[in-house]
Parts: structure tokens; sequence; C-alpha cells
């Protein structure tokens, strides 16, 4: 399971904490999703890329799990979930925004069900055994980047979500690969 970060006081992407758990930049959350998939573009899909694991961007880290990168966007501790909080409001923008960035790029997306039967796949059954609720994916140059959010069944809300970039087969159907290795899709912080 996505583990939380140490101090439980809540996290977002690209936004140094605060005691609030609520951080205001130059750019903002909406401005924030669309450089995380510029540069997830950038710098894990094109052909040739390299990346080290540790930062995409400026206070967005990046996880390598074998042919998996993983880009942590969000994780709440549950009071912070309370409908109307500022940190929760800040989590749903981000996820909107890297929506919006990759509806655009991209064209619209699919989702992958996981509150569905298990899924067959072992990318698919990873996230959902790491309490994952939610994947929607775009396809680019070979590779899926997918939109992953964790939490109980809808209405509980959103507990952590997280950008994956991963090889298109382990997320289509009309081309899926013919070996999916397992993979763990697990992060925890810090960062």
């Amino acid at each position: 399971m996505t583990a939380a970060p140490s101090g439980g006081s809540g996290w977002i992407t690209g936004h140094p904490r605060v005691a609030a758990g609520v951080a205001v930049d130059g750019d903002g959350v909406l401005m924030t999703g669309e450089r995380i998939v510029g540069a997830a573009e950038e710098l894990l899909v094109r052909p040739g890329a390299e990346l080290e694991e540790g930062e995409l961007l400026p206070g967005v880290p990046v996880i390598r799990r074998g042919e998996a990168w993983i880009i942590p966007l969000s994780w709440q501790p549950p009071a912070a979930s309370a409908p109307g909080s500022a940190l929760r409001r800040r989590s749903e923008d981000l996820r909107s925004s890297i929506r919006s960035a990759c509806e655009f790029r991209y064209g619209f997306g699919i989702v992958a069900d996981l509150e569905k039967a298990p899924p067959a796949n072992p990318y698919l059954r990873e996230l959902r055994r790491q309490g994952a609720r939610f994947a929607g994916w775009w396809a680019t140059e070979g590779k899926a980047l997918a939109l992953v959010v964790h939490g109980a069944p809808v209405p509980e809300p959103v507990s952590a979500a997280a950008l994956h970039v991963v090889p298109l087969g382990w997320v289509s159907d009309a081309r899926p690969a013919r070996r999916v290795p397992e993979v763990d899709v697990g992060w925890s912080g810090p960062f």
C-alpha cells in the first residue's frame, strides 16, 4: 500500500510543505500539472530519454521501478481529506490539471476500472493491491501515462495520487504486452 509520508500533515508535489499542509507557489497547481506532463514526456517517454531517480522538476519526485516511473502527486491524511480542506482541493486541482494536460496532448484517456473484477495484468493487479481505486491512461510513443488515484471506494475521499509512466502494453487491451513483469508501484515519503 502507498505509505504515508512521515509527519502526517499531508503533501502535494511541487510545493514546499507548510504548517497548514498547503503552500503557495508562483505557478499554482494548474500550471504545475502542465509542467509535470511536459517533463514526463520530455524526460521519461521520448526514445533515448534518460533520467536518474530523484526529481522530475524541482520539488517533484520521481521513482523508478524497473520499466515503470512513478511521479507521486499527493498524499492526504484522513483529517485533511474532510470535505472542503485546502489540501484536498489543491490535490483535486492538480489531478484535474494533469488530466487536462494529457487530454490536450493525447486526446481522451482510457479508464482501467480497478473497482471491478481483479485485473489479469500484473501491473493493474499491483495497482489494486496497493490500494488504487482508479487509473486513467493516455498513450504516447509506446508508453502510457497513467493517472493513479488511491483511497477507499467512492464516496470516500482520495488518499493519494501519482502519475505513472509505463510501457503501453501494460495497460492497453488493443496492444497488450506478451509479458508484463511483476512490479512494485508502492511509494512513500517524505521527498
